[in-house]
Formats: C-alpha cells, structure tokens, sequence
C-alpha cells in the first residue's frame, strides 16, 4: 500500500481476514512533513509541539518536540473502560490508521507504520478499551494502542514488545484519528450486506407461505418512483423467486409484503452512504493540526469531527428499524390461518397447539430493543476539557448501536424464517411449479428442525441466528447471486 493507494472496505477486510498487510513502499510524504513540523516549531507555535493540549493548549512547553512530553500524553490519555474491542477491529483500526498516517498531513516520524504493519502480521491481540470516545477521535484507545506499540502496556496474552520508538512530537499525531470507531462502522457495513442478503430470501419464503401478491415488484412500480435503491431492491426480491413464481391470494397485502420494496431500498441506500463516508475517513488526513508541505504552512482545524460519520450510522439504524418491522409484520401473518390457510400458529393440527405462538413474544422483544438502539445518540451533547471541546457527535456510540441493532435485527429475521421454513413444509412445494426457485434453495440449506410437535424453540432460533449471521457466498447455494 503507497502513500495514495485508496483503502476501500473491501481490501480492508481482505486485510482483517489474513490476505495480507499493509506495506507502505512509499514514506516519502512522512518523511518530508515529519522534518518539516520539527523546523516549523522554531517559527511557529505548534499545537501538542509546542504547547500542551486540550484545555492546556495555551501552556508554551520549555522544550518543544520533548519525547518526555509525548510520554505524558500517551500515558494520561489511555484511560479506557469497558469491554475489550474485538479482534477484527483492532486488526482494522491498524490498517486504517497506517493508511491515513501515510497521507502525511500528521507529521508524525514514518517508522510507526512500519511499527503498525508489525503488529497486524504478529498478529498480536492489543487490548483496547470500549468506552472514551465522544466523536472527536479515539484518543484513550489510540492512546493504549500506542502504549502497546512502545512497550508499556501488554497484549492480551500478557506480552510486552517494543514495536515503535517514538520521536519528540510524535505523540499526539498518532492519537489523534477515530479508526476504532471507522473500523466498527465499516464491520456495520458487512452485516449490513449479509442482513440484506438473507432477509430478501426469507422474505420471499414468507411470500410464498402467504401467496402474497408479487405486482409491487414490477419494473412499471419502480420507474413510477424512480428512489435510490427501488430498482435493486425490486430485483434482488425477483432474483431470491427466480424464473417461476405463485398465484396471488390476495389483491393487496399488509405492509410487511407490498411495502417492502421502498423499505428495502432505504437502507440500501443508507448503507451506501454509510460505506462512502467510511472510505472518505479511511483515505483521509483528519489530523490536528494538518501538517502541509505543498502550502508550507501547519493549519490548526477541526477535522477530526465526524458528524458526517455519525449522521450515516444513525441512518443506516433507523432504515434497518424499517427493514426489521416489516420483518415482524410478516411473522405475524405467518401465524393467521385467513393469510396461510394453514393451521393457527402453524401448529401441528393437534387442538389447542401452540406452534409458533411464543416465537412472536421473542421477536416483539427483539424489535422494542433495536428500537431502542435506533434512538440517535447525536441528539445529546457534552462539554469536556474546561469547556474546550463544547460539541460531540457520540459517533462511537452510534457504531455501537448500529452493531447491537444489527443483533436484534438478526433475531427477528432468524425467528420469520423459522416460521415461513415450517409454513412451507405444510404447504409442499417439493411437488409443485417454485421447486426449483432459488430461495428453496436457501431454505434448504439453513438448519432447520422440521418437527412441529410443540416443544421449546429455543435452539431453533439460536441456530437460525447463526445461520443468519453467514456470509451467503460461504454456503454450497444455486442462482444466489446478489
């Protein structure tokens, strides 16, 4: 990876995965802004150089670019809290961090990408800390992260290596990204794509246990109101039903069938966005203050804000909280004999069966909890450092949220096709016009317990999770392509 290689998602997960690591061929952009920072300060006050930081960003060190310094910092700023941040996205916030440090707008010493491409190939566990980010960079967990780099702080499995022998000045440089909170959101983005891809099948399953009516699905219906994302979203339903479809039961269906086609393209749209303002952040330079060559000139800023970050996670939450309610709604149907003309519940014929009953209370709860976590967490605010940092976009919590409501959303999911595998059962179509169709081909493959007796539906769901939570090109499925 060169100093202007384009990091996208994808060859960032590659990298996560152990395709590879990032090796930065080309310092050069480092190196000159390093130099030039460390000049500069003779002439110029330099923000964390030159003075301290925060509220005592009006405090002129004795000595500028003092290592002792660039300890202090480190040492007071790595006050994380919480649970350890997961593998993968340590793993990703080393890439990003390299790839954004490569710009070289930090001025920052170029030995520590070498440091940071060391640690991601030992692959060495750090231990990073949730909680301590408002939005305006990661500085606790960048800060233990530099910590491990040095020497100070042990990985997870109690070791001590020195990756990285700071220079004076480097410090806060280094700290100053929020690539846990990239990392997290772009992990959003892949269950985003994985969500989207089971639960068009699923879907498409609930429809044909209901004989839903398939005319909202028409390119006439799309080109009527051309939004962003109906036409891949229309196709992508028509695709999971392939070649041979149903007859209709019903002129017009609830919401959970005829709406789905705007619902669907709302949170492809938002997960779109949400994996441009991803790259924009991986591929940036949001360092304060902004070390440029070209204009010979260090520019004190706030670029490191990312409210357009925030605004695209608490997007993508509240167009998954559309997906997951309809969702809902369709299970509900799945339960009417009127809809299904099959048993209430989907029971076993045995009077006063239960079939599914229960199964709504599980994905009713599971709906009020990722409504919760689509409650935007920008709508608060706070005000740190003696009244210095006075505005705080939560963007870390808003990944956070994202992750846990993508969680829930899975739940839901996982219990609608519980319920529309065993409506199918009852209703055979191993024998009739859609037994070839693409999304039996999916239901063939989730593990499914295909006794309808009534018994405890815990396992089922658990394992319908799981399966949920697949990446769809892992599993041996026909004419599944997205």
């Amino acid at each position: 990876m060169t100093s202007n290689t384009h990091l996208t998602i994808e060859a960032l997960a590659h990298i996560v995965r152990g395709g590879g690591h990032p090796v930065l061929a080309d310092t050069t952009a480092m190196t000159q802004s390093h130099d030039f920072a460390v000049d500069a300060v003779s002439t110029l006050p330099v923000y964390g150089r030159s003075t301290g930081v925060g509220a005592n960003k009006s405090i002129e060190l004795a000595e500028s670019n003092s290592i002792d310094q660039d300890l202090r910092l480190l040492r007071s700023h790595a006050v994380g809290a919480g649970e350890l941040v997961d593998d993968d996205t340590v793993r990703a916030a080393l890439v990003i961090r390299a790839n954004q440090l490569a710009r070289g707008g930090a001025g920052i010493s170029a030995d520590v990408v070498t440091a940071l491409d060391e640690l991601l190939s030992d692959n060495a566990r750090p231990a990073i800390h949730e909680v301590g980010s408002l939005g305006t960079g990661d500085l606790s967990q960048m800060a233990e992260l530099a910590l491990t780099l040095i020497g100070e702080l042990p990985t997870q499995d109690g070791g001590t290596r020195t990756y990285w022998t700071p220079h004076g000045g480097d410090a806060l440089p280094f700290i100053s990204s929020s690539a846990f909170t990239v990392a997290k959101a772009a992990r959003a983005v892949a269950e985003i794509d994985d969500y989207l891809d089971h639960s068009v099948r699923v879907a498409v399953a609930s429809m044909r246990v209901t004989g839903a009516n398939l005319e909202p699905f028409a390119t006439a219906v799309q080109n009527a109101r051309p939004e962003p994302g109906g036409h891949e979203a229309a196709a992508r339903l028509l695709a999971a039903i392939g070649p041979r479809s149903w007859e209709a039961k019903r002129l017009q269906d609830s919401f959970g069938f005829r709406a789905l086609t705007p619902v669907l393209a709302a949170l492809l749209t938002a997960r779109s966005r949400l994996a441009a303002a991803i790259e924009v952040e991986m591929n940036a330079s949001p360092e304060n203050p902004l070390v440029d060559v070209d204009s010979a000139w260090i520019y004190h800023n706030g670029n490191f804000h990312t409210q357009q970050l925030m605004m695209d996670l608490e997007a993508a939450g509240l167009a998954l909280f559309g997906a997951a309610q309809l969702s809902f709604d369709r299970t509900m149907r799945l339960s009417e004999p009127e809809i299904t003309g099959l048993d209430p519940f989907l029971s076993d014929s045995e009077p006063g069966s239960s079939g599914i009953m229960m199964v709504e209370y599980v994905t009713a709860s599971a709906l009020n909890e990722l409504r919760i976590q689509a409650q935007p967490a920008s709508l608060a605010n706070v005000t740190v450092s003696r009244g210095t940092e006075d505005h705080a976009p939560f963007t870390a919590q808003a990944a956070r949220q994202l992750l846990k409501g993508l969680e829930q959303a899975r739940r839901i999911l996982a219990v609608e096709l519980l319920g529309a595998a065993r409506g199918l059962d009852m209703i055979g179509t191993e024998d009739d016009s859609t037994a070839s169709a693409p999304y039996l081909d999916y239901i063939a493959a989730a593990p499914l317990n295909h006794i309808r007796a009534d018994r405890p539906l815990t396992d089922d769901i658990a394992a319908l999770e799981r399966f949920v939570h697949t990446n769809l090109g892992a599993l041996p499925l026909k004419d599944m392509n997205r």
